[in-house]
Parts: C-alpha cells; sequence; structure tokens
C-alpha cells in the first residue's frame, strides 16, 4: 500500500509540474505577445502646447498623423499664453471647441488617447480666463511671539516667511486685502512646542488690524490665519 500511495503522489507532481509548465509558457507568450504589440496606454504619449491656440483642422490632423507614425499614440492637449500675433483663438471659444473635437475625433480615428488639460492628469483647473471670485486660494498663517502677564494691544502681524518651493512667488508682506479666518494663541512650552491643551480662538479679540488679550502667565504664540 505505501509503495502504490507512493507511485500515485510521483503520476500527481508530475502532472502538476507539466500544468505549470504549460500555464508559464502560455504567460510568457502573452508576455512576449504584448511587448510585440503593446496596446495604446503603454505607447509613449506627449504633452502638446498650443500657445494661444493657433491651429487648424488639417495642421492638427497633420502633427496627429506624425507623432503616430513615429510611435507617440497619445496626447495631453496644454493651452498656454499668446505667442503669435495671428491666428490665435480664444481659449474656451465656440471654434476653440470645435478644434478640440476635431483633436478627439482624428485621434480616436488613429488609435491615439487625448487628454484635456484643463484639470487633466493630475493637474487643477486654473488660469487668466478664471474669474477673481473663482480663482483658487491659499491660507497664509503668520505669527508673533508675546509675554505673559500683560495685556497685549497691537497689531495683527503680517510678516511672511519665505519657503523653499520653487514654484513660490515671494512677498515679505501681507497686502492687507486678505480676508481674517482665525486668531488662536497657544502656550509655548519649554521644548519650545505649543501646549495643545492651552489653545484658546481670540478671532472675536480683533478689531480691524488690531487685537486686545489679557495675555495668562507665561510664553505665548499668536498665529493668525487669512485667506
Amino acid at each position: 500500500m505505501k509503495k502504490l500511495n507512493l507511485i500515485l503522489l510521483f503520476i500527481i507532481l508530475l502532472a502538476y509540474n507539466a500544468e505549470a509548465q504549460r500555464l508559464t509558457a502560455s504567460g510568457m507568450d502573452s508576455v512576449m505577445m504584448n511587448f510585440r504589440n503593446p496596446p495604446t496606454d503603454c505607447w509613449p504619449h506627449t504633452r502638446w502646447w498650443w500657445p494661444g491656440n493657433p491651429v487648424t483642422k488639417e495642421e492638427i490632423t497633420r502633427q496627429l498623423v506624425e507623432m503616430r507614425n513615429h510611435g507617440i499614440w497619445g496626447v495631453e492637449q496644454i493651452t498656454m499664453e499668446l505667442v503669435y500675433e495671428k491666428g490665435n483663438i480664444p481659449y474656451l471659444s465656440d471654434e476653440f471647441m470645435e478644434m478640440l473635437k476635431h483633436t478627439v475625433k482624428e485621434a480616436k480615428r488613429l488609435g491615439m488617447e487625448v487628454s484635456l488639460n484643463f484639470g487633466g492628469p493630475g493637474w487643477i483647473i486654473g488660469g487668466d480666463w478664471v474669474k477673481e471670485k473663482d480663482k483658487s486660494k491659499d491660507m497664509v498663517p503668520t505669527f508673533i511671539d508675546i509675554a505673559g502677564n500683560q495685556t497685549y494691544n497691537g497689531n495683527l502681524p503680517d510678516g511672511l516667511t519665505k519657503t523653499k518651493r520653487s514654484w513660490e512667488r515671494f512677498t515679505p508682506k501681507l497686502d492687507g486685502n486678505e480676508i481674517l479666518l482665525a486668531v488662536v494663541a497657544g502656550k509655548i512650552e519649554r521644548d519650545g512646542k505649543i501646549n495643545e491643551s492651552s489653545l484658546v480662538n481670540l478671532t472675536g479679540n480683533v478689531t480691524g488690524s488690531k487685537i486686545m488679550w489679557k495675555v495668562p502667565d507665561g510664553e505665548w504664540r499668536l498665529g493668525i490665519v487669512n485667506i
């Protein structure tokens, strides 16, 4: 019986090994086939700048065909600021939308992909065409450290700190047109950290650009957030 069990186990292992080899070969065949003929999203894609949108349907078709023939199977259309004096098409106008429709139609005919860059892959919507009231806003923090056991009656701090962000357009001070969101004070401990349990909302103590507060014992940090 023991010998028979060993024989059966040997046969099962042989069958399993043969099937594993078959599946491995099949999987490799699929991988190699995809390498030889990749799907559209695995081919190179490129950003396609339209500075001022000086485009025509004929030129759009010509460029898409050239890109497709040279192995570029996808585009990300991006409208930029004006460069040329003539031929520009206003952004989001009826004529501009007609050019986009033609772009998508021709790309589909050529087996290409199109991404439109007003909120495309990883981007935010923005530009000079956005009205001031609809533009993105930044919350801007400022702070000042003050000693305790006094009545503080002074201006809210307006000095800004330069960061290491490469895209920052640094200004040393607030311009005075900001909207105050909150003023919060916290006690500074010996290790330099703020005691969370000490936080107090002082927004109601603000009049114009000034604040009055009876500061408790210790060292305090007054934090201001504007938008």
